[in-house]
């Protein structure tokens, strides 16, 4: 007969192999062999960990709500299933339940909670609970120094996250991980590679997690040759059989444009998987070798039999799209549906680009017809522009009003499709002004500021001087300098010189001292040949 102690070993063994199915057959003879009322506290909070950790959380939730008592075991083990499963803020609530309910945060409830604000990258709650880890003492414990810096890292404050590091006596392999993490994931990429060599003199050896951050630090051309010599160091170190080191270096050498030595290496692997190929991919269409990422994939799907994921279909919609090939992409359109990706959000706006680009826009037309409900910005953006780049300007201003009576903000891409399509359609004045009267222009936010500066590039580019004056007339005052400069530009582009003179004068009235006013001036001149 099962016992309280035999229970919690067989669910414990369940959650670390993630037998969903078992630890449901067990939780079943618990409650038959009343081994549930023996021991209640501590056979429900192992069934809690198991259901997260099986990502089963409706049954965890379940087990968890139904328990006479609860321990700060079992509100740590529900928060942690909750973050486990990527559900961060329910795990942020039931922290602050928990504490409406008279149970005092220990170290791992704490733990439990930053781990969950950096999941949702929740700054503020992460600040709040950082101040209770400072009250309470628990600052001093390496681990929840390492979850804090982490936590920062997340939220997009590498400073703060540094000013923890900096107060930690001991900094172990995993303190220095998280920091160069960090800095590689906030873009900081000479501080990345600073402290993994600092870390060294330290004597602190690397792991791969190390590498892989590094690696992931070296992604310009300027970085090559640190990347290279990451290389050398992974091979010494006898870590190259490593298929997880081995993907991030093949990622590094495509983001360095040093694809022969990506392909190189990826030849390497007897048995990539579908990760490796989604870096190789990834690598060719980086460095501008789309046909070559069409063969990649089509060696893994079709020869190799692998299943693709959402990230590597989309690289490849993508290189469809470039290479304007509509058969390939219905090929992997149908691919898409078999392994239940078309319900993607991502994947469904990569499917309208490509139809848009390969002059299928009615094919376009049904997948965004199909994601009605979850539709985004980028997908209304990109069914107006596959609309628009394929002389559908009629349907691209209707679909831009309906985007705009759902209060949907466009971005630049739809206000470029949106322009293209009225300046065909012939109905330029009419499409500025839908952008007017929504407050587009008018409005006072920096980036509406800078699509009017776009929307009159444009119209100067394309010889429509009298609408992009009308647009400058638009701009609020604090931009008409940056206004007024553009459309002289176009002046010049355009030898029109009248307009021109007259627009200098405004400069010269509100930028006296804008020295770039003058040289354009005289650059118009000297084009159209006239004398001073």
């Amino acid at each position: 007969l099962m016992n309280s102690y035999t229970c919690v070993c067989i669910v414990n063994a369940c959650a670390k192999w993630v037998l969903l199915e078992m630890g449901r057959n067990v939780h079943s003879a618990a409650i038959v062999e009343s081994v549930w009322c023996e021991n209640e506290l501590v056979v429900a909070t192992a069934l809690v960990k198991m259901y997260g950790r099986c990502g089963a959380l409706e049954d965890a939730r379940t087990v968890f709500d139904l328990m006479q008592a609860k321990d700060l075991i079992t509100w740590s083990s529900i928060m942690g299933a909750y973050t486990h499963n990527n559900h961060g803020l329910e795990a942020i609530q039931l922290y602050h339940l928990m504490k409406n309910s008279c149970f005092v945060p220990d170290q791992i409830t704490c733990l439990c909670a930053i781990d969950a604000c950096s999941c949702i990258r929740e700054l503020k709650e992460g600040q709040r609970i950082h101040v209770v880890v400072l009250e309470s003492g628990y600052s001093h414990d390496i681990v929840m120094s390492s979850s804090l810096v982490n936590m920062y890292g997340k939220c997009r404050d590498p400073e703060r996250a540094m000013l923890v590091f900096a107060q930690i006596p001991d900094k172990n392999l995993i303190t220095w991980n998280s920091a160069i993490g960090i800095f590689a994931a906030n873009g900081r990429n000479e501080e990345a590679i600073s402290f993994f060599r600092q870390m060294q003199l330290e004597g602190i050896c690397p792991d791969v997690s190390t590498y892989i951050s590094v690696l992931n630090a070296c992604n310009t051309i300027s970085l090559l040759e640190d990347g290279k010599r990451l290389h050398s160091r992974v091979v010494l170190g006898g870590l190259h059989g490593d298929i997880i080191l081995q993907t991030a270096m093949i990622a590094m050498y495509g983001k360095c444009e040093a694809l022969g030595l990506a392909k190189e290496l990826f030849h390497q692997i007897m048995y990539p998987d579908a990760i490796s190929w989604c870096a190789i991919i990834t690598a060719c269409m980086h460095n501008g070798h789309d046909r070559e990422a069409l063969g990649y994939f089509q060696q893994m799907y079709h020869l190799r039999g692998l299943h693709a994921d959402a990230a590597i279909f989309v690289s490849v919609l993508d290189a469809c799209g470039k290479l304007s090939v509509l058969d390939k992409g219905q090929n992997l359109h149908s691919a898409i549906v078999e392994n239940r990706h078309d319900r993607d959000i991502t994947v469904a706006t990569a499917l309208i680009n490509m139809y848009g680009k390969c002059g299928s826009p009615h094919n376009a037309e049904m997948v965004f017809r199909r994601i009605d409900g979850c539709r985004n910005m980028v997908t209304w953006s990109a069914m107006i522009a596959a609309y628009a780049h394929n002389g559908y300007e009629k349907e691209a201003i209707g679909l831009f009003r309906k985007m705009e009576d759902q209060c949907i903000v466009p971005n630049e891409v739809t206000s470029r499709s949106v322009l293209t399509a009225c300046s065909y359609a012939g109905e330029i004045m009419s499409g500025l002004h839908s952008f007017v009267s929504r407050g587009h222009i008018n409005g006072l936010s920096p980036t509406e500021e800078e699509h009017s500066l776009s929307i009159i590039d444009l119209l100067g580019r394309a010889g429509r001087l009298d609408e992009a004056e009308d647009v400058v007339n638009w701009v609020p005052k604090e931009k008409k300098v940056m206004a007024w400069a553009c459309l002289l530009g176009a002046c010049r582009m355009h030898d029109d010189v009248d307009r021109g003179v007259k627009i200098a004068a405004n400069l010269f009235e509100l930028a006296p001292d804008n020295v770039a006013s003058y040289i354009s001036l005289s650059n118009l001149y000297a084009a159209s040949s006239s004398v001073i």
